[in-house]
């Protein structure tokens, strides 16, 4: 710990609380980020990121360093750079789980060797961009798919192509495309009022949808029994029998 105190008085940027100390390791992580984002050390901090680092659609994911230190004064401005200065790192505002360490109540993470697994804040900047996005995608879609609120999911597969939205209500809908249609085609089906379900910690997500006796199943998952079960997946069930299924490709 000792070691520890005297990194922090050498950033002269960090600050810990007396009480509830976080362990010396997540604290090293923690202080490694700090330094790279102080410095604004930007080749350094996009060889420490477990891509791809996941942005808010219809962005695109940021898939490697190049693109990262394309993107980074977009990812930590002024605002959130400030947050970083002034915490205080202690379990008061930094999670500790299965994830690795959330920085800023969950703000940021950093995986268990420390490198930068997702930033769950939005700059201005990154905003005015997402809402620019959104509208250009309201001009490549078919007249009977608008509008939508915010779009969760466009993947393909070797028969479709699938997007789903929530709505202005708050409903989920699925919308698909036979091949060889694109997004500016007619779509071929569309159905709403679909659940969404969280499953267990690593927070697989399942999307369910009905259509009489069909029963379609959008799966996002991130930790699975076998390699085949990872990654997104369409299921088609009829009277709860599986029937066929898709591996597919998150397209955003």
């Amino acid at each position: 710990m000792k070691n520890g105190f005297i990194l922090l008085l050498f950033l002269g940027w960090v600050k810990i609380s007396t009480a509830q100390i976080l362990p010396q390791e997540n604290l090293n992580h923690i202080f490694a980020f700090l330094k790279m984002v102080e410095k604004d050390n930007i080749s350094e901090l996009a060889d420490h990121v477990n891509y791809p680092l996941k942005r808010p659609n219809p962005i695109p994911d940021i898939y490697s360093a190049c693109e990262f230190k394309l993107y980074y004064n977009t990812l930590f401005d002024s605002t959130i750079k400030k947050e970083l200065k002034e915490a205080t790192w202690s379990t008061a505002n930094t999670v500790v789980n299965y994830r690795g360490t959330g920085l800023l109540h969950g703000k940021i993470w950093l995986d268990e060797e420390g490198r930068l697994l997702s930033v769950n804040y939005n700059s201005k900047a990154e905003m005015r961009l997402q809402k620019q996005l959104h509208e250009e995608d309201l001009q490549r879609v078919h007249l009977s798919v608008l509008p939508w609120k915010k779009n969760e999911l466009v993947a393909g597969c070797e028969k479709f192509i699938i997007r789903l939205d929530e709505m202005e209500d708050g409903t989920l809908r699925y919308v698909s495309w036979s091949h060889p249609k694109i997004m500016e085609d007619e779509p071929d089906l569309i159905l709403k009022n679909g659940k969404t379900e969280v499953q267990g910690t690593a927070r697989n997500i399942c999307y369910t949808f009905k259509n009489y006796s069909w029963t379609y199943q959008i799966t996002d998952t991130q930790i699975g029994e076998s390699e085949d079960d990872l990654g997104i997946h369409l299921f088609l069930l009829k009277e709860d029998k599986e029937e066929a299924r898709y591996k597919c490709k998150k397209l955003k």
